[in-house]
């Protein structure tokens, strides 16, 4: 099965791709985007809890690369100064170059300009995956190492505990379902130019027979709407009274059969239809 993996990357790193927004497939009704935006009368009706105030976005060397969140570490028994984020491995480096970037900040909420809104990111304490971003993105494994731990020392006033979110594996969720929950991917919409929240996601593991092929531990397929910026944003599962981060946006995949490229230049179109053989997000 031929496939593409791309990820969900900012204007500057590679072409602009917008393949992650999905539908009925019918072009003529729309794109049928599921995303609403911070602060829009439509995120305030949704009474969302404090956890969905536990994103940020991620700058380097003066441009906007994706989306980080703040995670809880206190299960873990660490209570460093400042705060822990977790993202996508491939926002902090120039695809370009291959090399990490020279300098990030954490802009919480996508706010930076604010007073008490933003503060750099300490690189040299980054625990990152063995990312190759010149491997060949055909590969079914190119996702598998795409993650980032990063530290920020800095207290940012403007993030309250309550905000953090506390980290839980998939599988922890699946096989413990709580009535009424449902997933979400909390990050940065290009379409918004704001933090952004996805509604009514489903996400399966990636087994063989999908485009993931079930090829490395820890592989979810979902339908999350998501376009530039929303590389390491978080996929959530959330009920009436708590949520958990359970995976982070990698990319995207698409089957380059039913998706060629003499036709589709740039990927599937926005509205098509979710189907894990031919096109799907993913995230890790």
């Amino acid at each position: 099965m031929a496939s593409n993996i791309v990820p969900n990357l900012d204007p500057g790193a590679v072409e602009m791709r917008r393949v992650s927004v999905f539908g009925d497939g019918d072009h003529r009704n729309g794109d049928e985007d599921s995303r609403i935006a911070l602060a829009s009368p439509n995120w305030r009706q949704q009474r969302f809890g404090s956890w969905s105030l536990s994103a940020g976005t991620i700058h380097c060397d003066g441009k906007l690369r994706g989306t980080a969140m703040v995670l809880n570490t206190d299960e873990l028994s660490l209570k460093p100064q400042g705060h822990v984020l977790i993202t996508a491995a491939h926002v902090l480096i120039d695809l370009d170059s291959g090399r990490m970037f020279r300098e990030c900040r954490f802009h919480y909420m996508g706010l930076g300009r604010l007073p008490g809104y933003q503060a750099a990111i300490d690189l040299e304490t980054a625990r990152m995956g063995r990312f190759d971003p010149l491997q060949a993105r055909e590969q079914l494994t190119f996702g598998r190492e795409d993650w980032a731990f990063l530290h920020v020392p800095t207290v940012i006033p403007a993030i309250v505990p309550e905000a953090r979110i506390q980290p839980k594996t998939f599988n922890d969720v699946t096989d413990r379902p709580v009535a009424g929950q449902s997933y979400r991917l909390l990050a940065w919409s290009e379409r918004h130019a704001a933090i952004s929240m996805s509604l009514a996601c489903t996400p399966v593991e990636s087994q063989a027979g999908d485009l993931g092929g079930g090829s490395w531990s820890g592989q979810i397929l979902d339908d999350c709407d998501s376009g530039q910026g929303a590389s390491g944003g978080g996929l959530i599962a959330s009920d009436s009274g708590s949520a958990v981060l359970v995976g982070i946006r990698t990319g995207s995949h698409w089957d380059a059969v039913a998706y060629p490229s003499q036709s589709f230049p740039q990927g599937p179109l926005a509205g098509a239809a979710w189907d894990i053989r031919h096109h799907t997000n993913f995230a890790r």
